[in-house]
């Protein structure tokens, strides 16, 4: 049995699906999710998501579910302090992100599918890669869609409604081009975006659209306006409510993923949802605009990917 390590928020659990999907396809043995974001929530008020969506890969639960993520924070100390890391647990065997380098092309899951390792194997890391993503596009379309129609009480708010509506009324009648812009000021790895970027991507989107509205998605509005001020005049942005509930910020993704353009942050968030809004129609005259910094070539879904070279 492979178990993929599931961790990390929303962005990353979809990724780590992603690839248990691929691997799916050519293991010789049974894919599940193991989720490490035990039982409702984890300190970062996270939550495993998939289950509730038309995911058709299983997750672990009750007591594999608690072995499982046990042995894999006791090995993960371990790895921090012994390079290599020693397999302690009888008949389970952790394989990390570093020891499965890319190209994570056919050739890599038949080899990896194939493997004669025995018991468990809990593959663990992030995989952000579309060349992992791209193969299976209109299975995860419809995957990462939700089992039913969403209660308000857990996302569906009214909020959500009126901006779809207004999304998908300037697109049928053609009065203005959409364009979600992504900040993420609360970053802890190499810092937020400076303003410069956010001027460059709008300058770039301005060149390659007509008439673009901007649908503002932030997890910090109040800096997200103090950078709009040099770039947008009032009347051409919206700002959307920022969200901590997951639910409500997956209904967040599925919104933003009906916008036209994109000007993306360094954030897997915003990646999925210009990555399905893509994938809907990778043949659109739709254009991307990506930092390079936490992006670069594995990111690239499409060739209207304008990468700016961000400090």
């Amino acid at each position: 049995m492979f178990i993929i390590i599931n961790q990390g928020g929303l962005g990353n659990q979809l990724f780590q699906y992603a690839f248990a999907k691929q691997l799916q396809k050519h293991a010789q043995r049974k894919v599940i999710l193991g989720s490490t974001v035990t039982f409702k929530k984890d300190t970062l008020g996270r939550i495993d998501i998939l289950p509730e969506l038309n995911t058709t890969i299983p997750s672990t639960k009750g007591f594999q579910q608690f072995s499982t993520n046990m042995m894999f924070r006791m090995h993960r100390s371990l790895a921090k302090k012994r390079n290599p890391a020693p397999q302690p647990f009888r008949n389970f065997t952790f394989k990390y992100e570093s020891d499965l380098p890319p190209p994570y092309d056919s050739a890599f899951f038949e080899k990896l599918g194939a493997c004669q390792i025995p018991g468990k194997i809990a593959l663990a890391g992030y995989w952000q890669d579309a060349a992992i993503t791209n193969p299976n596009k209109e299975e995860l379309l419809q995957e990462f869609q939700y089992q039913s129609s969403i209660p308000k009480t857990i996302g569906m708010t009214d909020d959500i409604s009126k901006w779809e509506a207004m999304i998908r009324e300037s697109i049928t009648q053609e009065t203005n081009e959409p364009v979600a812009i992504h900040f993420r000021q609360n970053f802890k790895g190499d810092g937020p975006l400076k303003a410069g970027y956010y001027e460059h991507a709008i300058g770039l989107i301005a060149e390659k659209t007509q008439n673009p509205f901007f649908y503002v998605f932030a997890d910090d509005n109040n800096k997200a306006k103090e950078i709009l001020q040099g770039c947008l005049p009032q009347d051409k942005y919206l700002l959307f409510p920022h969200y901590k509930d997951a639910r409500q910020a997956y209904q967040t993704i599925l919104l933003m993923a009906k916008c036209q353009h994109f000007v993306m942050s360094n954030s897997t968030f915003c990646w999925w949802a210009a990555w399905m809004s893509w994938a809907k129609n990778p043949d659109a005259d739709n254009y991307y605009v990506m930092p390079s910094k936490g992006f670069g070539d594995p990111f690239s879904f499409s060739d209207k990917c304008l990468i700016i070279h961000s400090e």
